[in-house]
């Protein structure tokens, strides 16, 4: 009888350690998954002043590398907490800067809304295409359902080759000054460029969406726009030089 309480006890031993050691290996193995706790995700549930467009009411994460990185693809996990995965973002506009000031955008990406799992293993991001950026910006238009809070898991960035020796130099030939007027604007707004390199302006609302442009076969040291057409509100205009691109507010107001 105690001869076959030994061996049943052993068995079991064998059985738990094989499970254990199941468990152990599958930990090992997944190393992209995320913990469904709120203690592993951030959140916001007030909103605030949009860094670009200085427009109310919108939550909005801005990363800071400390140099100039070259971005290439990125892994994003959405808010993931069990139960309450509608405050992920949802639609979002990506911006880029390389003085925490002058804000490029990038584009629109839409979020995956996460699983609530401990399994969760997120989902392929925006691929950034090499962007050389020190700032970055994500500002979430809507979510997945919530209507007060917006959150997000973690954000994994790969990254290649800077181009750039030095974030001076990345400012100096990235970023020329531009200046607008007259702003606030009712009808024609000139955008003037001392280097005389402006070759495109895009005029996008909040969502990123371009509404109006204008653009030459060369370099203009001003270039107008009738914004007569357009409804009172802040938006986005996106200058382009051959040095880089440049976005700044413009306010209409009839």
């Amino acid at each position: 009888m105690d001869s076959l309480k030994s061996r049943l006890m052993k068995t079991l031993i064998n059985v738990l350690l094989v499970l254990l050691l199941s468990v152990y290996l599958q930990a090992q193995c997944t190393t992209d998954e995320h913990s469904n706790t709120i203690t592993d995700s951030w959140q916001s549930c007030q909103s605030s002043v949009h860094p670009v467009t200085g427009e109310e009411g919108f939550h909005w994460l801005q990363y800071d590398f400390g140099q100039v990185y070259a971005l290439t693809s990125s892994h994003v996990w959405n808010y993931n907490v069990a139960g309450e995965t509608g405050k992920g973002m949802r639609d979002v506009s990506i911006y880029a800067s390389n003085d925490g000031e002058n804000w490029l955008f990038w584009g629109n990406s839409t979020f995956e809304q996460a699983s609530g799992l401990n399994s969760y293993t997120g989902f392929s991001g925006p691929n950034f295409d090499n962007l050389q950026t020190r700032w970055l910006l994500i500002v979430s238009n809507n979510n997945w359902g919530d209507e007060l809070c917006f959150g997000l898991s973690e954000i994994r960035f790969d990254l290649g080759e800077t181009q750039a020796s030095s974030l001076a130099e990345v400012q100096e030939y990235a970023m020329p000054d531009i200046l607008i007027s007259p702003n606030p604007t009712s009808g024609p707004v000139s955008f003037e460029s001392e280097r005389g390199d402006i070759y495109a302006i895009f005029i996008m609302n909040t969502k990123g969406q371009i509404v109006l442009s204008n653009s030459t076969d060369s370099r203009s040291a001003s270039v107008s726009l009738d914004c007569s057409g357009l409804s009172d509100g802040v938006y986005m205009a996106e200058i382009r030089t051959p040095e880089g691109n440049i976005s700044k507010s413009l306010v209409i107001q009839h």
